[in-house]
């Protein structure tokens, strides 16, 4: 079977903040000091998303809908999301919505 899109995208977007040191809250985007970046979740979807020519429409409407918010834009609500929240429920929130897409 075939991935989804959506699932293409938010696997490589925790990918990119699985490591602690790879995300951040507060920003959207920041060097780090080894090479590569820090990202926040909603970041670290768009440049997936980006990094394989896909939309990244379909996944920020699974991680809305795993928040429980999916009429709102996940410009307005991931960032708050992820700046609230501790690393390892950024990840859950991204297993779950993995497991959804």
């Amino acid at each position: 079977m075939a991935q989804s899109i959506a699932m293409l995208v938010l696997t490589r977007a925790q990918g990119m903040i699985v490591e602690k040191d790879c995300w951040l809250q507060g920003t959207w985007k920041a060097p780090r000091e080894n090479g590569g970046y820090r990202r926040c979740a909603y970041q670290a979807v768009y440049d997936a998303a980006q990094d394989l020519g896909l939309p990244a429409s379909g996944a920020f409407k699974i991680l809305m809908k795993v928040l429980g918010d999916g009429r709102r834009a996940a410009i307005k609500r991931l960032p708050v999301f992820n700046d609230g929240a501790s690393h390892e429920e950024v990840l859950k929130l991204f297993e779950l919505a993995i497991g959804d897409a």
